[in-house]
């Protein structure tokens, strides 16, 4: 996921499709984890969080935006780690 602004002409044609808006939900950590066990990440204190980017980006699905680039952007936005998703987006014909 790239803003087209900032987007080469070959970053251009590996992310082919395009969004004006994408919506994130998803829930944000709000305390340590409880213990280092495989589960620890899904038992801790958490809330509930959604966000909208606006804005052109470049996108390399046609779904939407890589998952991984779109968790680290709603955590820096938010600011905290979670687990992050995307629930809808408005894809643009360019």
């Amino acid at each position: 996921m790239i803003r087209i602004d900032q987007a080469t002409d070959y970053q251009r044609c590996t992310n082919p499709w395009t969004f004006d808006r994408i919506e994130v939900t998803g829930s944000r950590f709000t305390g340590p984890a409880t213990g280092t066990h495989l589960r620890a990440d899904f038992d801790r204190p958490s809330e509930p969080g959604a966000i909208s980017l606006l804005g052109t980006c470049c996108c390399e699905f046609p779904g939407g935006a890589n998952l991984t680039g779109l968790s680290s952007v709603a955590a820096e936005i938010l600011g905290s780690g979670g687990f992050y998703g995307m629930r809808s987006g408005r894809r643009l014909n360019l």
